[in-house]
């Protein structure tokens, strides 16, 4: 439970899937991928990489996602998706990723002459590099990818969507936690550093190459899980 004041006005609970939790995810992560600003500005493929982001994790862990959700409006302003169940579900989510990867190749075959010159190499990057630039993560451990809205950074709600993931790992017996990440300048290495990270891998990624002018690397970072010490 959030405690009063501390987001006032915002409800932190579980994913519910009988409400439009899933959709309202989509639209944020579609908002804020292209390094916190929206992906539309490279790809209009909205549906499409909602779905290779979010889909393994509604479908094989819902308990494990976490929403912040603005209580007057019922707009969705967070969200964290983790998954306790180490390497089973990152095979999983691979294949799926694999799949759908190759499904959007396959469908650039016909409206390929709709994309402009940009989007047709970010297209390509992704069928043909998109897998050579992950990083390598822990072989065990708990790990976790949050989205917070533009409007709404700042306020801890990302921190607070962490701390209850947290939770989960623990009551499920994980001593790491683990998370990928853009490296840019305004989030450089030293903005995971200094709050407790270590970088486990790191790979230097072209897939912004012609919108940004200046590197983006993909990192996997980590950290301890330790016991919480209450005050």
């Amino acid at each position: 439970m959030t405690r009063t004041g501390e987001h006032p006005g915002i409800e932190l609970r579980r994913f519910e899937p009988e409400n439009d939790d899933e959709q309202q995810m989509r639209d944020l992560v579609f908002a804020n991928a292209f390094l916190g600003q929206p992906f539309s500005d490279i790809c209009s493929c909205k549906d499409w990489f909602g779905e290779v982001v979010l889909k393994p994790y509604v479908e094989m862990e819902p308990d494990n996602i976490h929403v912040a959700v603005e209580k007057d409006s019922g707009r969705l302003v967070g969200y964290l998706t983790g998954s306790t169940r180490g390497e089973d579900f990152m095979d999983s989510q691979q294949q799926y990723v694999h799949n759908r990867v190759g499904q959007l190749a396959a469908s650039t075959l016909l409206p390929w002459n709709f994309f402009d010159a940009s989007r047709r190499e970010f297209v390509a990057h992704l069928i043909q590099s998109g897998e050579k630039e992950m990083p390598e993560h822990p072989s065990h451990g708990a790990h976790w990818h949050f989205q917070v809205a533009a409007d709404q950074r700042g306020r801890g709600i990302g921190a607070a969507l962490y701390k209850r993931f947290q939770s989960d790992a623990r009551e499920r017996g994980h001593k790491l936690i683990w998370a990928e990440v853009m490296i840019y300048p305004e989030k450089p290495r030293s903005y995971f550093e200094d709050r407790g990270w270590r970088f486990h891998h790191v790979l230097p990624t072209g897939i912004f190459r012609n919108y940004v002018d200046f590197p983006v690397e993909i990192a996997c970072i980590k950290k301890p899980l330790v016991e919480e010490v209450l005050h």
